[in-house]
């Protein structure tokens, strides 16, 4: 039998963090992964669908130039080549994470893994004879899956997720993506950059409909995509499927009839759970499936066994399927395995949420109506400040109008910042000023003493920091607020 300090189960951002961090602590560990190392977020999630919004921005640039008679001529996107190319630097760092993860001495083990007690996992390997994992500690990481609507069960053709969606070898003339989320949204991006007709169909009555995303940010992104001819139906229910072998039918709770060459439907994930063997280990889970843990140790509900990642759920707090919370997961529960102890926790307000649209989206903390409910005592002290990034500079001399700032602070605690939200260009780079400094426990009042370079995007911290007590340069005196006065 083979034997292990650690045995983790899935090598995508989570997993792989794990096993080199307990490697280099002087764990001996295994790492088993079904299908390709990296995950969903390395192979059909983050890095390639950023690969092909990166190019659909430039071609979407390049056609604002033509529109301006800066450049002329046709051109036209060759897809399959684009598809291509995604996938040929997709393999490219799969191969690099390989050689690193094995660099580590950790064993890499393509397979099937599944629990047979709480310290033993049966490897069913993709060629060979099953065998047995013995191990002192074991992480699941073993992330999520698309989940399903009633009613548009997946083909893999014409009903598709957002992996068929990354590997298309045929460009959709048009595409109706249900559900308005995170891969929603910036798939419509996607796909709208390079031409198709594309639809959006969300339940709920917004766009991005999560608690730590404010109003105004998903009104600025429903705004942009209408400009564009996306069609975005909110409050929108489809109560039908219909179709051939050429087209897809969705019929609303209104009486409408959508119709599209394929339908991607993104309305969340269910957890990778099915076949692992948890309650042989006595793991328990949530109502949804998804593994409780506790958020200081990441340990479940059996003494050596540890869950990071999409799989798992927060108490009280939920859990964002986020690649580089799981990452912070990995080296946190590694950490405590190795020695018994961690010297650092997640912050998980302090966290970035990135949404690739255009116009980019980065969010962190809370939003006022989630600190309002939080603090209720100190409701009346808490402060909220948007600016427009329509008063910069450089936002007018690129013509990248139309961006927004906001920040909640509460100004009973010395300014200290509990949130900020921006759409606009950069942001994904942007927000991590505002993470940083809630993490920090920085005070807006410090912070705004911050220099920050001309011409540039960033100018706009100081600008909203200034015009919480109204002495901004470029912002009207009549958007500005005092929050030392009240």
């Amino acid at each position: 039998m083979n034997k292990y300090d650690l045995a983790v189960i899935g090598a995508g951002p989570g997993g792989y963090i794990a096993a080199i961090t307990a490697a280099r602590y002087g764990l001996s560990v295994a790492l088993i992964e079904k299908e390709a190392a990296g995950g969903l977020c390395l192979n059909w999630g983050c890095i390639p669908s950023k690969i092909l919004l990166k190019k659909a921005a430039l071609m979407a640039g390049m056609r604002k130039l033509r529109e301006k008679g800066i450049v002329s001529g046709d051109w036209q996107v060759n897809f399959s080549e684009l598809i291509a190319h995604s996938r040929e630097r997709v393999e490219f760092l799969r191969k690099g994470l390989e050689t690193l993860i094995r660099s580590n001495k950790v064993g890499l083990i393509a397979g099937y893994a599944s629990f047979v007690d709480g310290n033993k996992l049966n490897v069913k390997p993709t060629d060979g004879k099953d065998f047995t994992i013995e191990a002192g500690n074991i992480i699941i990481a073993t992330g999520a899956k698309p989940k399903s609507l009633p009613g548009l069960p997946f083909d893999g053709k014409k009903i598709i997720t957002s992996k068929e969606a990354l590997s298309l070898t045929q460009f959709p003339s048009s595409i109706t993506i249900v559900g308005g989320g995170v891969i929603g949204c910036e798939l419509a991006t996607f796909f709208s950059a390079l031409g198709s007709k594309v639809a959006i169909i969300e339940y709920l009555p917004r766009l991005l409909p999560y608690p730590n995303i404010d109003m105004d940010i998903s009104g600025i992104l429903l705004r942009s995509f209408k400009s564009r001819g996306i069609d975005v139906r909110i409050s929108c229910k489809i109560i039908g499927l219909a179709g051939n072998s050429d087209r897809v039918f969705l019929d609303t709770e209104v009486g409408d009839r959508i119709e599209s060459e394929l339908a991607l439907v993104a309305v969340g994930t269910v957890p990778n759970t099915q076949g692992l063997m948890l309650t042989a280990a006595g793991v328990e889970t949530d109502k949804a499936g998804f593994i409780p843990v506790d958020p200081r140790t990441l340990k479940t509900s059996a003494k050596n066994i540890h869950a990071i990642g999409d799989v798992i759920s927060l108490s009280g707090m939920g859990h964002p399927a986020l690649a580089h919370i799981a990452s912070a997961e990995g080296e946190l529960a590694a950490e405590f395995i190795a020695k018994s102890k961690t010297s650092w926790t997640i912050n998980y307000d302090a966290i970035p949420l990135i949404i690739f649209t255009d116009p980019e989206i980065a969010v962190c903390g809370l939003t006022k109506d989630e600190a309002d409910k939080r603090f209720p005592e100190f409701s009346k002290k808490i402060t909220e400040q948007s600016v427009s990034e329509n008063y910069l500079g450089i936002a007018r001399a690129l013509e990248e109008t139309g961006g927004l700032d906001k920040i909640i602070v509460d100004s009973a605690n010395f300014g200290k910042i509990l949130g900020a939200q921006i759409i606009g260009p950069y942001a994904a780079e942007r927000i991590h000023v505002w993470t940083e400094a809630m993490r920090a426990g920085e005070s807006a009042y410090l912070m705004s003493h911050q220099v920050m370079a001309h011409p540039t995007f960033s100018e706009i911290f100081r600008e909203v920091l200034l015009s919480l007590d109204g002495t901004a340069i470029h912002i009207p005196l009549a958007k500005q607020i005092g929050w030392k006065d009240k």
